[in-house]
């Protein structure tokens, strides 16, 4: 009840009071149609103070900068204090207070000029302003009005870089006639030198108080502008954070501003997900990657498919970065490279066929070893071909192995991976992994089988160099290194050899993993299966599921590599912070336990399908609504701890399942939640 309240009120302070025929449309212009990569303005000054120290010929501290700016912050505030009479304010008269506070040491005249050159190139245009304008110019005046303390040069000049303005247009500073719209005279200024009554000007801005009441009070119309707010992605990440760390979110909320357009235009993909969880957490791993390559002298990485796939394309972008660093993508899987890397047909040798977790009936775990059931069916006791396509028992897999291992099945089997193997070699061969350059592999990660069973099937034809990986997530249980070769983790689960970056417990969670390799890193291919040769070596892929999921893979991959692009062109320092990467994580874990259902409701259809052969018959939503019965099943499990975890068996991804669901469910999941939280901080 209190939500709906709430919505209510927020409903009608953002009313759309506009009547038809309006003459003209009046923008604010900070944080409406332009943004800076700042989450507060006064954000800003910490980087002029920096600026000014690098130019300057006297040695200076951290200590020293973070000073000025909290001197040139404290100049400002003093001013709008002395300001008794409600006469606008000045960059000149901020900088007058300031070369009272300051010391002798500080040439204000060069800093004011630093400020705003700094202004001018942190100023990046945001897209639902800039398609609004073009709207509003087709049949209608546009002009602009700005509270704010800089010449009305700067303010144009700013318009201009973002493209926003056009010559001749009219540009209202309040600096300039000394008035301002929280006193309503700007508004009458407008009026009076457009030659039109108030009530003829639609005003638009994000500043509920000067920008709406205000100028209502004033008889113009009134739009309140809210996207420059922080989402709720943003909002966790900033939660406590340094100042570094709280730059970073601004970076972010500029990027998304710079491309987010319209919620209308977000029905085939969740674009607040894209610019504000999947590509900032992609990205800052891949540029980790690229940065921990050149420090091991790695010259050539290659991104392993499917979940490769988006990663490589985000390494292009940032090539020109790293342009020591070669990109390749390498088509490969589970299904591809383990079958061919049995070399003994022991334990060791096919383990990953029977893993837990996985559909263990003996069609499925021959077809992992790459036999059709035609072919294996006739070395078979009775017992288990009557059972092909049913779970088996822990006897009955056994019986089964021991018929791999050393029975009539042995033969077939080493035959095959033999026959395999040597299709995957002239596959490897044709994209340079032996031809002696130093290279690693890129991939999600988790258990390393897939590195190990590269590893054995290069070093079975000789290889004699070094196989590495780069990881976005280790298990403690992985391939110990003996096994696999070396490898490196973004995050590394406790007791993983790895040296990870990061170890938070929340990614290695079963539905991390899922929602990880299901929506973040999706491909616009199916599953390699195998190699054959027409002009080359070509991989063999199974189709798509449909023209649906393709038209959402090229969506989703086309917004995240504008998200890099668009983010080199905004910050030239962001591969090299660590703040930024920490934020990206902070958004992803708050995206994983209380997703926006907005977002959630447009990926729900995604289908799961952790089986190695991608077989249809075991895909199973991504999402889909909770009822009351799953929330009795969730306190069941809780009652009873010796069940298995009622999230693994019914919903892929629990919060997302919640999200899409009715408010009255969503309301129970979260108290759920919240005292199954309390309880575990009690014990």
């Amino acid at each position: 009840m209190l939500q709906r309240i709430v919505f209510a009120i927020e409903r009608y302070l953002a009313r759309d009071d506009t009547p038809e025929g309006k003459a003209i449309y009046s923008y604010d212009v900070f944080d409406t149609c332009v943004c800076r990569p700042y989450l507060e303005p006064q954000d800003l000054f910490y980087d002029l103070a920096r600026n000014y120290a690098a130019e300057s010929a006297s040695e200076w501290h951290a200590g020293d900068i973070n000073r000025l700016a909290q001197l040139r912050i404290e100049a400002e505030k003093q001013v709008r204090r002395a300001n008794i009479h409600g006469r606008d304010i000045t960059l000149g008269d901020i900088y007058v207070q300031l070369g009272s506070l300051s010391s002798a040491e500080i040439d204000c005249e060069s800093l004011r000029e630093l400020e705003i050159e700094l202004e001018i190139a942190s100023a990046y245009p945001i897209c639902r302003a800039s398609r609004q304008l073009s709207a509003a110019r087709n049949g209608a005046k546009v002009i602009f009005a700005s509270d704010m303390y800089l010449p009305e040069a700067s303010i144009r000049a700013i318009l201009l870089k973002c493209h926003l303005i056009e010559d001749g247009q009219a540009l209202y500073v309040s600096n300039r006639f000394d008035k301002n719209k929280v006193t309503t005279a700007l508004y009458h200024e407008i009026a009076s030198r457009e030659g039109v009554e108030t009530g003829d000007i639609i005003h638009c801005g994000d500043n509920f108080f000067s920008d709406v009441h205000r100028a209502r009070r004033a008889g113009l119309s009134a739009r309140w502008v809210r996207w420059i707010q922080p989402n709720r992605y943003e909002i966790a990440a900033a939660r406590g954070a340094e100042r570094s760390q709280r730059n970073a979110v601004g970076l972010n909320r500029c990027v998304r501003l710079q491309l987010a357009s319209s919620e209308a235009d977000a029905v085939l993909c969740p674009q607040q997900f894209i610019y504000s969880v999947a590509a900032p957490f992609l990205t800052a791993f891949v540029a980790w990657v690229m940065r921990r390559a050149r420090l091991d002298r790695t010259r050539r990485l290659y991104f392993v498919s499917r979940d490769g796939q988006i990663l490589y394309k985000i390494a292009c972008s940032l090539s020109q970065l790293f342009p020591d660093i070669e990109v390749e993508y390498l088509y490969g899987s589970r299904q591809a490279w383990f079958a061919s890397s049995i070399l003994a047909c022991d334990e060791s040798d096919t383990y990953w066929a029977y893993l837990e977790g996985m559909h263990l009936c003996p069609e499925a775990i021959l077809e992992r070893l790459g036999l059709t059931w035609q072919e294996a069916e006739v070395h078979l006791p009775h017992e288990l071909a009557s059972r092909r396509g049913e779970q088996l028992s822990q006897c009955e897999l056994s019986e089964l192995k021991e018929c791999i291992h050393a029975g009539g099945l042995r033969p077939i089997v080493l035959w095959r991976a033999g026959e395999l193997r040597s299709q995957v070699v002239k596959y490897l061969r044709q994209q340079g992994l032996f031809d002696g350059a130093r290279w690693a592999l890129v991939d999600v990660g988790w258990e390393l089988n897939t590195q190990a069973a590269l590893r054995r099937i290069c070093f079975g034809e000789g290889f004699a160099g070094e196989v590495r990986g780069y990881y976005l997530g280790l298990f403690a249980s992985h391939v110990r290194s003996q096994h696999a070769g070396k490898f490196s983790a973004y995050f590394a689960e406790d007791g993983s050899e790895a040296d990870g970056v990061h170890s938070g417990s929340w990614l290695f969670d079963s539905q991390s993993r899922v929602v990880l390799e299901h929506l973040l890193t999706l491909a616009d291919h199916g599953s390699v299966s195998g190699y054959c040769y027409l002009e080359h070596w070509e991989a063999v892929t199974g189709l798509p599921p449909d023209r649906k999921y393709l038209d959402y893979v090229s969506a989703y991959h086309e917004g995240v590599v504008r998200y890099v692009e668009t983010l080199k062109s905004t910050s030239g320092h962001w591969q090299d912070d660590d703040a930024f990467m920490e934020v990206a994580n902070r958004a992803f874990e708050k995206f994983m336990a209380d997703p926006d259902p907005v977002d959630a409701r447009i990926v729900a259809w995604l289908s799961v399908n952790i089986e190695q052969s991608h077989d249809s018959r075991y895909a199973k939503p991504l999402a889909h609504p909770l009822g009351l019965g799953d929330l009795g099943a969730m306190v069941a499990s809780d009652l009873m701890p010796g069940r298995s975890s009622y999230k693994g068996q019914t919903h892929c991804w629990l919060a997302g399942s919640a999200a899409i669901s009715s408010s009255p469910i969503r309301l129970l999941f979260k108290l759920l939640r919240h005292t199954r939280r309390r309880l575990h901080c009690s014990n």
